[in-house]
């Protein structure tokens, strides 16, 4: 009897000594799960902590890119002869578009394009900028340096190098900053809040949302729809 009362505590102990180890496990991976997600939550808020930095520091960038834009566009004719250092008529991935490689192969052909501007080269382009901006040809997204050349009786290859030695841009990159003027002007329309980017895209020459997107920050600094957002909150994009 005794022997079955020593056995019967020994196994009791056992299942005691069990139980205790078993509730250290369990406190101890517990421990170890809070552990790891309160540092989990500590990285967590550090990296949303420096990504509303970096957000910050970039919203400031763009705006201050846009209010640059928007001065410079207010502040500074385009039809004005004001030339500028030549740049390439690069895309966004890199390449020319075919207009543009067309434009730099008749700048290539003549050597003296880079000389001192003419008083006939002068005229011609300020004629070319009063038409386009009277008339807004430029808006017709077919619209090419042919159509004007016939007009002011010139020859196309003559007036795309005046228009790179005025401007200090291609044909085609005039234009385009030209239709980007229009656009962002439109954008701080408030009677052009309803209008959609796709919209005013075509309005202004643009063949497609994607064209329109590209040129208008490379011109810009910015994305139309971020353009919009801070001179016309509201709009639809």
């Amino acid at each position: 009897m005794q022997e079955l009362e020593v056995k019967y505590q020994w196994v009791r102990q056992e299942m005691e000594n069990t139980e205790l180890r078993e509730e250290v496990r369990r406190r101890t991976v517990l421990s170890v799960i809070l552990i790891s997600l309160i540092a989990l939550l500590g990285i967590l808020m550090m990296a949303l902590r420096q990504r509303n930095q970096y957000q910050r520091a970039l919203v400031g960038t763009y705006e201050r890119l846009l209010d640059d834009y928007r001065r410079q566009r207010d502040e500074q004719d385009l039809g004005s002869f004001n030339p500028r250092p030549l740049q390439s008529s690069m895309t966004a991935n890199g390449s020319t578009t075919e207009d543009e490689e067309d434009e730099e192969s008749l700048d290539a052909a003549d050597p003296g394009i880079s000389g001192a501007a003419s008083l006939e080269g002068i005229q011609c382009y300020e004629q070319l900028m009063n038409i386009l901006r009277q008339e807004k040809l430029h808006l017709n997204h077919r619209f090419k340096v042919d159509d004007i050349a016939r007009r002011l009786d010139i020859p196309a290859r003559r007036l795309t190098q005046i228009s790179r030695k005025m401007s200090g841009h291609s044909f085609t990159q005039l234009l385009n900053r030209l239709r980007v003027e229009e656009a962002s002007r439109i954008m701080e329309d408030e009677h052009s809040v309803h209008l959609k980017t796709d919209a005013i895209a075509s309005m202004c020459g643009f063949s497609n949302r994607q064209h329109f997107r590209r040129v208008f920050e490379q011109v810009t600094g910015v994305n139309p729809g971020f353009y919009r957002s801070r001179t016309l909150p509201g709009s639809n994009t």
